[in-house]
């Protein structure tokens, strides 16, 4: 799922009910069900649109723990955190769900205050040095990877995938809303 799982316009106490309810019912489809949070995921709306306290924002944390049994199956990454990938050793595709209302500067780890996108550098060191590492396939040349997030794909994250599919090594470093993110590739 790419995200907007609820309309984040309710209370925080109602949505959190919603996701549990949903996540019930996903689990008992007995089906390998993932998600990708979106902006509507952490209640945003609510916030903005009645002036309510930070207190109602649903935080990564408290999200992960609704949806737990979504992500959990096979998943490698920070699942907490909302950003993993999923083998499927199968078709040979990896399947990559990325967190865009991540940070991880300081304190619980939401982009607080905006509706933009904000990947924070340890996802992004995560993303290109374990989620598109394939060193431990005997046949990685034959695997694929499919990215889901909530929102287009940003600069950073298609900076990293154009080195992943170029096979080339450097630096890339991309400036965006005033903050730089450097991260070495090294396909």
């Amino acid at each position: 799922h790419g995200g907007d799982i609820v309309d984040g316009v309710s209370a925080k106490e109602n949505e959190l009910l919603l996701l549990s309810t949903l996540a019930r019912n996903a689990n008992e489809a007995q089906c390998p069900t993932y998600y990708a949070k979106g902006n509507h995921d952490w209640n945003l709306l609510y916030v903005n649109q009645n002036g309510a306290s930070a207190d109602q924002y649903i935080l990564n944390t408290e999200l992960s723990k609704r949806t737990n049994c979504f992500n959990k199956r096979d998943a490698h990454g920070n699942v907490e955190e909302m950003y993993f990938y999923v083998d499927d050793e199968v078709t040979k595709i990896r399947t990559i769900f990325i967190n865009e209302f991540n940070k991880d500067e300081s304190g619980e780890k939401t982009a607080l205050g905006n509706n933009a996108q904000v990947y924070g550098q340890e996802q992004l060191e995560w993303f290109a040095n374990e989620a598109l590492d394939f060193s431990d396939k005997a046949d990685r040349a034959e695997w694929g990877v499919i990215v889901i997030g909530h929102q287009m794909i940003d600069s950073r994250i298609a900076s990293i995938l154009v080195n992943f599919k170029n096979g080339t090594s450097q630096n890339v470093s991309v400036t965006e809303n005033g903050e730089t993110f450097t991260v070495s590739v090294n396909f």
